[in-house]
């Protein structure tokens, strides 16, 4: 059976009634989100040696308050789940949508939200691992016809037996948060169970953690009990040699590191080599902190887990304990829970085969965003502000976009001082003039910068349903990016570009109440103009950020105090194909250099709009002109072991609540953006 294709469901009624307000409501905010994002792991550099990093707190000044790199005025507080959330009391969240419920220790059945966008196919492929598992899916909750029919809207039932595998190890490893390994057997808690369960006995324990209810008896000869009950006064202790590969430890893991276990509980353990410091070679790789508050705190967690006095003084040699909670997902064990999670992330994204096709971008809709403006400068390093540079990198890509190729551009950042002028100098007049170029204009303002934020993915949203619906463009032919530069710890260089994380958009009460598949196909659509982005920022010789260069989610502070979101640019915005591209660290002065220097200003516009050119002709940069680029890809791929859904358009969406016609859609210039103006 091949698996259904993931397509957003058409809402033109809903859109068009939108459009007939303009308004500017303010749009939800972004809610936080447990996890990190997986990432390649890097090669390994060369060992201990003093680091430059320095004190907690230095860096590139950050104005009005808020963090240097000016992705914090994007975060907001956690709000309430959004309607239709699952809520249960004998029951634990494990993913999004799905949680691990306990019939008080007699069976375990996961809960599955169904909103209406996927068919019992797709769900079962999902959470069950096989699409042919479908009409048992549906008979389990007493449902005639299944397949590829969409599942109804409501809370699906899947029993244990149904269950893949990973998400059994997800289920027990949430509602036994106490268990672990230790001394050779796995210790199973009930006590200490997140739902009590007094009907739990030796044949639950074997069925979960050995696979088969019948190897009770083992068990209970391994705990010296005589029958099927539990220990009241003790964990219950499976022998390792009859647990499921899942529940055993792993002993090593990417970028050499040893997994292992102390007072302060699980560790990853890196040996220090020749010409590395604690700062960039081992905090910077293997966690995904950025910002030098973040990654000096970390730095000292681990010195302190380490033993060590003077991290000035380490040597070649010595081994450092970064706890688990610290670690990016890709350096996590294979049986972690945030790193299964991502692992069935990724396999889902990998099916969904959204594949844009536009020769010299004829057709194509460039929403250009130039990040903060006005009152709000965003980062500072010297005389740089990001505010201006950025601004003038974004008039280059429009000059660029309109002059070699056949696309149209709109700026949602209008320059009333200057217009859209490209100044070819180093020092950038400093200008608070900026507005949001919505219908009424919106000013940037101190003290509420964040309504100027939210109020950017309304007006795309604005324009993409204007697009969509009114004029028939092809939403796969609309396309945004924000522009902005990062203010990171000064031991790193190069792009970071971000992309809707689906299982951070989930959270939150958006304004586009986005199915789960629209969200799936965002993120797989935005992480393949990530992709494009940063091949073009290598061709053009320019830095990319070493260590997961595209990240699904934002991460702030460190181990259970991190917080995680989506920018609100890209959470409530409505175009398939959107991302934020931090065009450099300006933290770093090499990088800051790129910036301040007119031809590197050049040379990012350019690498922006190869980007462009790239992700609508399929990767291949030679084809992008030709009328070979338009070719339609085959129609199935084989990823997995299975069969990936042919390429498909997005449908039009409904335009977020307060959307309108915007009168200057489809690539006007903003304001007075004459040729040459700014």
């Amino acid at each position: 059976m091949t698996r259904a294709t993931v397509i957003p469901r058409p809402r033109a009624l809903l859109a068009l009634l939108a459009l007939l307000f303009v308004g500017a409501l303010p749009v939800a905010s972004a809610a936080t989100a447990p996890g990190a994002a997986p990432g390649a792991a890097p090669g390994t550099a060369p060992g201990p040696a003093p680091d430059p990093t320095p004190p907690a707190g230095a860096g590139p000044e950050a104005p009005n308050g808020g963090d240097a790199d000016g992705l914090d005025d994007e975060a907001e507080p956690a709000e309430a789940p959004p309607d239709g959330d699952l809520v249960s009391r004998d029951a634990a969240e494990i993913d999004d949508g799905v949680l691990a419920r306990s019939d008080a220790g007699r069976s375990i059945t996961l809960l599955v939200r169904a909103d209406g966008s996927e068919t019992f196919a797709e769900i079962a492929s999902r959470v069950a691992g096989s699409e042919t598992l479908a009409d048992e899916l549906a008979s389990a909750n007493e449902i005639d016809g299944a397949g590829n029919e969409p599942a109804p809207k409501g809370t699906l039932e899947v029993p244990w037996a149904l269950v893949r595998a990973e998400y059994r190890l997800l289920a027990l490893r949430a509602l036994f948060p106490a268990d672990a390994f230790e001394d050779g057997a796995y210790a199973h808690r009930p006590a200490d169970a997140k739902v009590p369960g007094p009907h739990e006995g030796l044949w639950q324990v074997a069925l979960w953690f050995t696979g088969d209810g019948a190897r009770w008896p083992e068990i209970a000869k391994a705990n010296r009990l005589d029958g099927p009950s539990l220990p009241g006064d003790r964990p219950v202790r499976v022998p390792g040699a009859l647990l499921l590969p899942d529940f055993r430890p792993a002993a090593s893991g990417p970028g050499g590191l040893v997994y292992g276990r102390d007072a302060g509980g699980p560790y990853a353990e890196h040996r220090m080599a020749r010409g590395e410091a604690l700062y960039s070679s081992v905090i910077v790789r293997f966690t995904d902190l950025t910002r030098p508050g973040d990654v000096n705190a970390a730095a000292e967690v681990v010195r302190a887990r380490s033993g060590i006095g003077d991290v000035r003084k380490i040597e070649v040699g010595q081994r450092v304990r970064i706890p688990l909670d610290l670690l990016a997902t890709a350096y996590l064990p294979a049986n972690h829970p945030r790193r299964v999670l991502a692992a069935l992330h990724e396999d889902e994204l990998e099916l969904i085969e959204p594949r844009p096709r536009a020769i010299a971008l004829e057709g194509v809709h460039v929403l250009l965003d130039p990040g903060h403006g006005g009152d709000d400068v965003g980062a500072k390093a010297g005389r740089i502000w990001e505010s201006d540079y950025v601004y003038d990198v974004a008039c280059r890509v429009q000059r660029r976009l309109e002059q070699d190729t056949s696309a149209k551009v709109r700026l949602l950042v209008r320059d009333t001082q200057y217009g859209c002028r490209v100044f070819d100098r180093k020092a950038l007049p400093r200008n608070r003039r900026e507005v949001v170029d919505s219908k009424p204009p919106v000013k940037i303002t101190r003290g509420r910068t964040k309504a100027a934020v939210n109020r950017r993915p309304q007006l795309a949203n604005e324009i993409f349903g204007d697009l969509t619906v009114r004029q028939k463009v092809a939403p796969d032919n609309v396309v945004f990016i924000s522009l902005h530069a990062d203010s990171l710890h000064k031991s790193l260089r190069g792009s970071t570009v971000y992309v809707p994380g689906e299982r951070y958009r989930a959270k939150g009460r958006g304004v586009m109440k986005a199915s789960r598949a629209e969200r799936l196909r965002d993120e797989a659509v935005s992480r393949r103009l990530a992709a494009a982005l940063l091949d073009a920022y290598r061709a053009e010789g320019l830095p990319v950020h070493e260590n997961r260069p595209v990240r699904d989610h934002v991460v702030r502070g460190r181990g259970r105090k991190a917080s995680s979101w989506v920018p609100a640019v890209l959470k409530g915005n409505d175009v398939p194909a959107k991302v934020l591209l931090e065009t450099v660290n300006i933290g770093n002065p090499a990088d800051a250099k790129i910036l301040e220097d007119p031809a590197g200003r050049e040379r990012i516009a350019r690498a922006v709009v190869d980007g462009l050119l790239r992700f609508y002709s399929g990767g291949d940069i030679a084809k992008a002109g030709s009328p070979a680029a338009a070719a339609t890809p085959a129609s199935a791929a084989t990823k997995n072991g299975r069969t990936a859904a042919k390429p498909a358009p997005a449908k039009p969406r409904t335009p977020a609540a307060g959307g309108g016609r915007t009168g200057t859609a489809g690539g006007a210039r903003t304001g007075a953006a004459a040729a040459g103006a700014r």
